[in-house]
């Protein structure tokens, strides 16, 4: 059988999901996952990096399993330090999660890797209830079909400088992206990293995988998501 090669690895070419439980193939390979358990929110990934959670920022398992409720207020954010641990390079990635939101008339961010300074990606549930994908300037992907008013699974990848949005497993538009991006970024979660276009819903299992973990359609993971 091919393999595919990834960052110095072989890796077999099954789409890796994972969700209800059970291990996670590209374990290793994940820099951030961000869930909530009921009494803490923390990153569950090997790194274990340390979280500024701002007081805005609740739990719930009302919509999501391990649920983080965001008010849309000033302080309702979660924020990463700048680590290299969590840089992007100019190679393939996937940033996957549960989002439900039903506030369609203002771009509510869901998660931002940008500085004034630093190539970075934000990604947005858009005014026209549509998910969008930005580089430091433009949207580059505008979703094909609104996002659902419900819990949903969203990805976002890159595999050899082409980035694809899927929603429930399906694609829904990609593009050209193949810049380097920031070698020590800081992940901002919930607003944009100026602090504003807050999200107002619930999101859980932000997670962000140093491969390619889909590359192509698949059924959609079901929270949680393992994080083993």
């Amino acid at each position: 059988m091919k393999r595919h090669r990834q960052r110095g690895f072989l890796l077999n070419p099954y789409r890796f999901g994972g969700g209800g439980g059970g291990t996670d193939p590209l374990y290793p390979y994940v820099a951030l996952h961000v869930v909530g358990n009921g009494v803490s929110i923390s990153d569950v990934s090997q790194n274990g990096i340390a979280l500024d959670v701002g007081a805005g920022v609740g739990q719930s398992s009302a919509d999501l399993p391990g649920g983080m409720v965001f008010n849309g207020a000033a302080d309702s954010r979660i924020k990463t330090p700048a680590s290299s641990l969590l840089s992007l390079g100019s190679g393939d990635f996937c940033i996957d999660g549960f989002l439900r939101t039903t506030v369609t008339g203002s771009h509510q961010t869901i998660l931002d890797t940008r500085g004034s300074s630093v190539q970075g990606v934000g990604l947005y549930a858009g005014e026209t209830g549509k998910f969008l994908y930005t580089n430091n300037s433009i949207s580059l992907i505008d979703s094909s079909v609104n996002f659902p008013l419900t819990a949903f699974h969203w990805a976002v990848e890159r595999v050899s400088g082409v980035v694809t949005v899927y929603l429930n497993g399906v694609a829904r538009g990609s593009a050209t992206d193949s810049r380097t991006l920031g070698v020590s970024p800081e992940y901002v979660i919930g607003q944009n990293y100026i602090g504003s276009q807050p999200l107002t819903g619930t999101a859980s299992d932000i997670r962000v995988t140093l491969v390619a973990r889909f590359m192509g359609n698949f059924t959609p993971p079901t929270p949680p998501l393992p994080t083993s």
